[in-house]
C-alpha cells in the first residue's frame, strides 16, 4: 500500500467517526425538530454508551492519523 493510500484510509477513518459523533451530537435536536422524541427506540440514537464508544474510536481514529505520514512529504 502506499503512502497515498495509507493517508486516504486513516482520514476516511477519522471522517467517519467524527461524522458518528456528529450525527450523536445532533440526534436529539433532530428527533425534537421531526416530533419523534417520544417514539420508540428515539432515545437509544443518542445513549451515553455510544457516546464513550464513539470517543473511544474518535481518538484512536485521531491519534493514527497523526501518525501517518503525508504522502506529499
Amino acid at each position: 500500500m502506499t503512502r497515498h493510500q495509507r493517508f486516504i484510509e486513516a482520514m476516511e477513518d477519522l471522517q467517519d467517526q467524527l461524522g458518528g459523533l456528529n450525527d450523536l451530537a445532533t440526534a436529539a435536536d433532530m428527533l425534537a425538530a421531526l416530533e419523534l422524541s417520544d417514539v420508540a427506540g428515539a432515545k437509544d440514537l443518542y445513549s451515553a454508551d455510544d457516546k464513550s464508544k464513539l470517543l473511544k474510536e474518535a481518538a484512536k481514529a485521531h491519534e493514527a492519523f497523526v501518525n501517518t505520514r503525508r504522502f506529499w512529504r
